[in-house]
């Protein structure tokens, strides 16, 4: 099949995205948008010049080069109305691209709207469900949120991941499906070694979780060791790894989640842009698609890496060679694995 037929029929086809970002899908005119409409400081007001700023097209030296322009982006979050009013443009744009199915995932430790007081916190998930129910009202797909706890909240002055989640169990019911959590650190260095603290803390949140009902998520084996994949699934209960590309590093470690049918969340341009692969020929999809793992392709941060998830299933049909009938087994695949029922 011709190339430019092939990425037309996958544009066609419905697909599931489990592992999208808010702070990394939001359009540069939205968030120029937002910025007037609340008087937010922004290094420029010229689209073209803020595009350039908050998305990337160059690999970064490192993971937290990669996420530096979502700084930017997070100031925006202002208010419940430019919540909303990006919550509802990110989830516009993933249906614009046949998802039919979105995990949206996000992290209010951060936003300008979430300082130190918990009604902040409400606002800001009345926000994210407000714009949920109206982008829901306007397409058809099914979306569940996920929300994402930091690990260094106190390094930088953020409300603590026990704050965030005892307000997002108050919205259980209304489309928050999962939490996420992290194993290992932005330098790849063990969370339960470099922060034992926090290490206990993100362990009793996972049973916490678990005992609610809702599902757990973990960026695990994705710049560091794959025994982060291991933390991950033994003391987080994950339900699913975010990236765990590492595990290819050791062979018992994949084995235990190629047999545990653990699904791994693969995000291709995130993956080369953000440095943790040197180029799309040197990254272990191919590999772990081989050996039977349970693979999902996601786009991480859409707006920010420049991408679109049918532009990562065509990268990884060019790049490994898959056969049409493969793309729609790993799109079927996201829908298995979503958390949304």
């Amino acid at each position: 099949m011709k190339v430019r037929n092939l990425f037309s029929l996958i544009r066609t086809l419905p697909k599931a995205d489990l592992h999208r970002h808010l702070e990394g899908s939001i359009p540069p005119k939205v968030i120029l948008d937002i910025a007037k409409e609340n008087n937010v400081s922004l290094p420029t007001y010229d689209l073209e010049e803020l595009a350039s700023i908050i998305t990337i097209e160059e690999p970064r030296a490192n993971l937290k080069e990669f996420v530096k322009p979502l700084e930017l982006v997070g100031r925006c979050l202002c208010n419940k109305d430019a919540v909303q009013k990006a919550t509802y443009e990110a989830i516009k744009d993933a249906c614009l691209d046949k998802v039919k199915c979105l995990e949206l995932q996000f992290n209010p430790a951060f936003w300008s709207i979430a300082s130190i007081y918990k009604l902040a916190l409400y606002e800001a998930f009345d926000g994210l469900i407000r714009g949920k129910k109206l982008a829901q009202k306007h397409f058809s797909a099914e979306v569940g949120l996920i929300v994402g706890l930091s690990p260094l909240w106190k390094e930088h002055g953020w409300v603590s991941p026990n704050e965030i989640f005892e307000v997002a169990l108050s919205y259980k019911d209304e489309g928050i499906v999962g939490i996420d959590l992290v194993s290992e650190l932005k330098d790849g260095s063990l969370l339960r070694i470099a922060k034992k603290g926090v290490w206990e803390d993100f362990m009793e949140i996972s049973r916490r979780a678990k005992d609610k009902g809702l599902f757990v998520t973990a960026h695990a084996g994705e710049i560091g060791e794959p025994e982060s994949v291991t933390d991950a699934i033994e003391n987080l209960s994950a339900d699913r790894i975010v990236h765990g590309i590492k595990v290819v590093k050791n062979k018992e470690i994949m084995s235990h989640v190629i047999e545990q049918r653990i699904p791994l969340e693969i995000c291709l341009t995130s993956n080369i842009l953000s440095g943790t692969v040197k180029g799309i020929n040197e990254h272990p999809f191919k590999e772990l698609y081989e050996a039977q793992a349970l693979l999902t392709l996601n786009t991480d941060d859409p707006i920010l890496c420049r991408t679109t998830l049918s532009s990562e299933y065509m990268l990884a049909a060019e790049t490994f060679g898959l056969r049409l009938s493969t793309i729609k087994e790993i799109i079927q695949n996201g829908f298995s694995a979503t958390f949304v029922r």
